[in-house]
């Protein structure tokens, strides 16, 4: 029996295998099992897509990185992260309005927060609280899930 995580990671996206993005988060849901399977809803890949041909196509270990880009990816179990996450989507306004549209179902909030999503890509800071998952370095999330 696997389990579903979510891991919010930095992400480049692949083209004809040039880069194109550099994520400062990003969400997906990794299924953990014999064969882990990753449901990123904002991919080209299949869906859902093994975990190492997703991270094959999606993180480059050959490009060498400065310090500030190296990758840190906090892994949260899908029960914890229904439990604790809450977004009022203000990270997604300005001052003349939506970045982007909203989804259209309502904002998603707990008994104790209308907004925690900072806390859930800080990776420096609340790394001592297994309330928010775990902060892995880019080689123990290949090994966690790998």
């Amino acid at each position: 029996m696997g389990e579903f995580n979510r891991a919010i990671h930095f992400r480049w996206t692949r083209v004809n295998n040039h880069a194109v993005s550099l994520k400062d988060y990003h969400v997906i849901l990794v299924w953990k099992g014999a064969a882990s399977l990753v449901y990123d809803f904002d991919s080209i890949l299949p869906f859902p897509c093994p975990f190492k041909e997703y991270c094959e196509n999606t993180i480059p270990s050959a490009i060498p990185l400065p310090d500030i880009f190296h990758r840190n990816y906090r892994v949260i179990s899908a029960a914890a992260y229904l439990a604790t996450f809450a977004s009022d989507r203000s990270h997604m306004r300005t001052e003349s309005g939506w970045i982007k549209q909203p989804p259209t179902y309502e904002p998603i909030f707990t008994q104790e927060s209308r907004m925690n999503l900072p806390v859930f890509i800080d990776m420096i800071n609340n790394l001592q609280s297994n309330a928010y998952g775990k902060v892995l370095k880019e080689e123990e999330f290949l090994e966690y899930f790998g």
